[in-house]
């Protein structure tokens, strides 16, 4: 998947084509993804059932993007053919917290009036990215697709008990099944006409009363595979897609569960103790780990981003984030953890001044007894 265009804000990104479509007749790990659920799993845009050429686009603006096309030669509905390049098609998309926005434009370059119509289809499958990685095994969902006169919601339950949606609507178009907006657009020539679509990410709707409750944080977890007695050091790695609350857990896709700062905070008092212990958290919003319940003197705490930064690299098409990424080609030449660090907050910089995007500042903690302490 190299030939993708990548727009994020927060935790919401939209991966796409280089010309914009989220296919509807493949699998794939496309996708406008929140909170590490797919919200739309498909898009296509058609004029008059043909899908339009790509001439160019561009991502570089890091939220937003830019899709330049054009139609193909076009056999119009009223019979006549319409030559190739006779209107262009501007899509502007800009993804924010609630969801995206686009902005688009077709102009007509013609000698006459034509007829024509644009049409949208959707679909959404609100998978968790784990299953769509097949770290964790697919889970068959129901989803259901209302229309009403301009918008499309697609909706789905989980297992536990929440609802998640996806509206979509277009002022002027007509929504129908299975999931389709069309607007007919009649064009003079020169003329332009602006199609303003929104896809809004409405939040989990609480369980029902009948649903399972999410009984919270456990008080403790044990470290996996931690040998009897007290360790001589500790190694500990995390890596997950994170909010302001924590980190995603695998076991819990469909909950409102993750690790908190606290939690692990207990796990490393409980399965490491005073030995010498590096914490390693990959995440947005990963800089929570940092403070009064997680710092010890013997702690080294570095984490991919401030506590109110996102970091970058998650789409579905990476193997590792920037920060994973950086770390790993920075280990075998670092001596000690502080120079680690320093060479892979060099490399993150490096990696999103290219992408042009706010850095993400990863962070470090280094208590007194381990300041120097030299890489395993």
């Amino acid at each position: 998947m190299v030939e993708t265009n990548v727009v994020k804000a927060e935790n919401t990104f939209c991966v796409a084509l280089r010309d914009g479509r989220l296919p509807l007749d493949a699998d794939h790990p496309l996708g406008l993804y929140r909170d590490d659920c797919r919200h739309l799993s498909g898009r296509e845009l058609l004029l008059d059932g043909v899908r339009p050429r790509l001439l160019v686009s561009s991502d570089a603006a890091g939220s937003a993007a830019v899709f330049e096309l054009t139609n193909p030669d076009l056999t119009l509905r009223s019979g006549s053919v319409l030559p190739a390049q006779s209107v262009s098609v501007r899509v502007e998309r800009r993804v924010s917290p609630q969801g995206m926005l686009e902005l688009i434009t077709l102009r007509a370059y013609t000698h006459a009036p034509i007829e024509l119509d644009a049409e949208l289809r959707l679909a959404a499958d609100f998978v968790p990215m784990l299953e769509v990685r097949g770290m964790a095994e697919r889970v068959a969902r129901d989803v259901r697709v209302r229309a009403n006169g301009d918008t499309l919601e697609f909706a789905a339950g989980a297992t536990d008990g929440r609802r998640r949606s996806t509206i979509v609507r277009c002022a002027g178009a007509t929504a129908g099944q299975p999931g389709a907006l069309s607007v007919p657009l009649t064009l003079q020539p020169g003329e332009s006409r602006v199609l303003e679509v929104s896809y809004a990410i409405a939040p989990r709707s609480t369980p029902s009363s009948s649903a399972p409750r999410d009984a919270g944080p456990p008080a403790a977890l044990p470290l996996a595979a931690a040998p009897p007695g007290p360790p001589k050091a500790c190694l500990v790695f995390l890596t997950s897609h994170g909010s302001r609350d924590g980190l995603l857990l695998r076991d819990d896709l469909d909950h409102d569960r993750s690790l908190d700062p606290s939690t692990f905070g207990r796990m490393l008092d409980q399965g490491c103790g005073s030995a010498p212990t590096v914490a390693i958290v990959s995440g947005c919003y990963s800089g929570i780990f940092i403070g009064g319940v997680t710092e010890a003197p013997n702690r080294i705490i570095l984490t991919a981003a401030r506590d109110d930064r996102t970091s970058f690299g998650c789409g579905a098409e990476e193997r590792f984030t920037y920060f994973d990424d950086c770390l790993f080609q920075s280990w075998p030449k670092a001596q000690t953890f502080t120079a680690l660090y320093r060479a892979t907050d060099a490399c993150v910089r490096s990696k999103e001044n290219e992408l042009g995007v706010v850095h993400s500042e990863p962070q470090a903690y280094f208590g007194d007894q381990v300041a120097n302490l030299a890489l395993p």
